[in-house]
């Protein structure tokens, strides 16, 4: 603490105060999560030294080889940061917890370095004969919490202007603009921002909207639309079976395919079913209505298999779930969405507001 007391076993109880060192011993992801607490900071705080930008910069691996001029100095005797152009902020030694700070720690060979340095360190050290092992770790770009308003306001402006004035703005351009502006203000670098961006289901998308076109252009989505009019008619079931057979039908299909793909894949066949089996007493624009909130439901509705959305793969590691997983439980929800939804939709006069 300021007032020089030490607390070598902290219980959950300890209050924390302004100005408190902290040690922490754990996982090189523990050291990722710390980063990104607002109000944390290294004590010899060297990486305000480093050359690359903020902005740039990245966690990076690497052990000390048994052939390094390192060993036997201290990371202040070997000036590492000024020769290396990077900072060592966490080190891991055969398990064992290194008590004195960074810049005290004697260097020896099989020394585990976490290291704060720029985009290229990887590259121009990779055949050093001081290090082997050397792997970037990823998503470890330090977080830059003086941005965060200049951030917030661009997203909701980026919201708010095609909300208010969508005869001026769009979404697209403003999420165009949004983007700019944080990438020339350092929240996110160009690289960054590239990689963030979903080929895989952007191309996805853009191939379902060919392939729905082509089942308009070829009549297939008449005969799909006609073949579930006609099933809900021979079972008796009405307009209620053509809204239960297109939740099932785009449920199923997005347990394999992305959730958006699988709405545009049966837009056109829930169109033609919706206008081929509405009810005397109810207009096509409501029958239309009713059967497009059906098919936004059914499409996000992918809860028993961990391939239908991508919240459901990023659980699955980390929770170690198996496939029958998805299947036992999200089977039961399931179900549970098909006999809710298509009724409320179905019975509820106002729906759209009660929902």
């Amino acid at each position: 603490h300021a007032d020089n007391n030490i607390d070598y076993v902290v219980d959950p109880s300890t209050v924390l105060r302004k100005d408190d060192i902290l040690w922490f011993a754990g996982t090189r992801e523990g050291l990722n999560v710390l980063r990104r607490i607002p109000g944390l900071s290294y004590v010899d705080d060297q990486a305000k030294k480093l050359v690359a930008n903020k902005v740039h910069r990245r966690l990076v691996e690497c052990v000390i080889s048994v052939n390094s001029d390192l060993r036997n100095k201290t990371v202040r005797e070997a000036c590492f940061r000024t020769r290396f152009d990077a900072v060592i902020v966490a080190v891991h030694r055969s398990g064992s917890r290194m008590l004195s700070s960074i810049g005290e720690i004697e260097l020896r060979a099989g020394d585990l370095l976490v290291l704060e340095t720029g985009p290229t360190f990887v590259q121009r050290f990779n055949n050093d004969r001081n290090f082997t092992l050397l792997a970037e770790i990823n998503d470890s770009t330090p977080p830059r919490f003086n941005k965060f308003w200049i951030a917030l306001v661009a997203c909701t402006l980026m919201i708010l202007l095609p909300l208010f004035w969508k005869e001026r703005f769009s979404l697209i351009n403003t999420a165009v603009y949004a983007s700019a502006v944080m990438i020339a203000i350092g929240c996110i670098s160009a690289a960054d921002a590239s990689k963030a961006v979903s080929w895989d289901v952007i191309i996805t998308i853009a191939c379902a909207f060919g392939f729905s076109a082509a089942l308009e252009k070829t009549n297939l989505a008449t005969l799909f639309g006609q073949g579930i009019s006609y099933v809900a008619a021979s079972t008796q079931s009405g307009f209620w079976g053509v809204l239960l057979a297109t939740y099932l039908a785009t449920s199923l299909l997005s347990l394999i395919v992305a959730n958006n793909a699988a709405a545009l894949l049966m837009f056109p066949i829930g169109v033609q079913a919706a206008q081929d089996s509405c009810p005397d007493d109810q207009s096509e624009q409501q029958c239309l209505e009713k059967q497009m909130f059906i098919l936004m439901l059914g499409a996000s509705a992918c809860f028993a298999s961990p391939y239908g959305y991508q919240t459901n793969l990023m659980v699955m590691a980390p929770g170690h779930y198996t496939f029958l997983d998805f299947v036992r439980f999200g089977g039961f929800m399931q179900l549970w969405q098909v006999a809710s939804d298509v009724t409320f939709v179905y019975f509820v006069e106002k729906w759209y507001i009660n929902w």
